[in-house]
């Protein structure tokens, strides 16, 4: 039996895409499991309103107090059949308590659902996990914040809905503050050990999984770069982004001729191909995430410390 679902727009999702805006209530605020390539359908086939006007475009941005409903049979949006490729186990929990649950992601694995709806992802990893930890609880999941599949690190997730607003006003205001390390081409005619930088960002036209950097028009963008080790022909960088755009930090980086070793969007292959040691991934890590707890409001400061593939880089370049 279908039913209709309403959502409304608020200062959190201003700006957002329709797709994307859909991905996070429905995952975040009903507790399902949808994948990107389930949205778009909904939405190209018609079954998605805008302020009571169909709309069929996936990219429509929203605007404050926008009304979103959709109609459908809430069987359809549940996914089937994952296959199975991560088991997430108690060493991957960095914090944990009765609202939020932090995660250290490996790299390789999807935050959430992608358009292939059997590829297992983090959050259906973290709801498997709960899942057979109280067989007989109901279980919910928010999802938050994410990070590119072969980024490494820390991902915050609710497991109350009554958590979610404060998460969400957290990130909008920018309480949280976000850490990244990265490893990086060396630029020799940039030798600053501090440095920031400040643009806007949009979605390339000519290929729709890249961001550039755009003289009208696209998002702020601010990112500040500490300059943690010369390895010589490489660099380690630590990254702060103030805002969250897609694929921020390693588009500031490839601006400045520096770009993340391993980042197959963003960083020339004949730069990858003369290093002596050929990454096997964008070997960028969130490394540590400090904001205030969304009900004591105490201050949490957690690490996900460098994983091994990014200290066997290191080694082998520091020989």
């Amino acid at each position: 039996m279908k039913r209709r679902f309403e959502f409304s727009v608020d200062e959190t999702a201003i700006g957002k895409r329709m797709d994307y805006f859909l991905l996070d209530r429905l995952n975040t605020d009903r507790n399902f499991s949808v994948s990107r390539k389930s949205v778009r359908k909904m939405i190209e086939g018609g079954n998605v309103f805008l302020n009571r006007h169909r709309a069929k475009i996936t990219t429509i941005t929203l605007a404050l107090d926008d009304k979103i409903s959709l109609q459908i049979d809430p069987k359809q949006l549940k996914q089937k059949d994952i296959h199975i490729s991560f088991e997430l186990t108690e060493d991957r929990i960095v914090y944990e308590d009765a609202s939020i649950i932090v995660l250290n992601k490996p790299a390789g694995l999807p935050t959430q659902g992608t358009l292939d709806p059997s590829r297992d992802h983090l959050f259906a990893a973290v709801q498997r996990f709960l899942k057979q930890r109280n067989p007989s609880r109901e279980i919910y999941v928010g999802l938050h914040h994410r990070l590119d599949r072969d980024t490494s690190g820390l991902v915050l997730m609710t497991k109350k809905k009554s958590a979610n607003k404060a998460v969400s006003e957290i990130f909008a205001n920018r309480e949280a503050l976000k850490e990244y390390v990265a490893i990086c081409h060396k630029n020799p005619d940039f030798d600053k050990p501090r440095w920031s930088v400040r643009n806007h960002l949009a979605r390339s036209k000519n290929h729709r999984m890249q961001m550039e950097e755009v003289q009208a028009g696209g998002d702020q963008a601010i990112t500040t770069f500490k300059l943690a080790k010369d390895y010589g022909n490489i660099l380690l960088v630590e990254a702060k982004p103030k805002t969250g755009r897609m694929h921020q930090i390693r588009v500031h980086l490839a601006g400045l001729g520096m770009p993340i070793i391993g980042d197959t969007i963003y960083c020339p292959i004949e730069k990858d191909k003369a290093l002596d040691k050929k990454p096997k991934r964008c070997m960028l890590h969130a490394a540590r995430l400090t904001f205030p707890h969304p009900v004591s409001k105490k201050l949490l400061c957690l690490e996900a410390p460098l994983p091994a593939d990014f200290r066997s880089y290191l080694n082998l370049q520091n020989r």
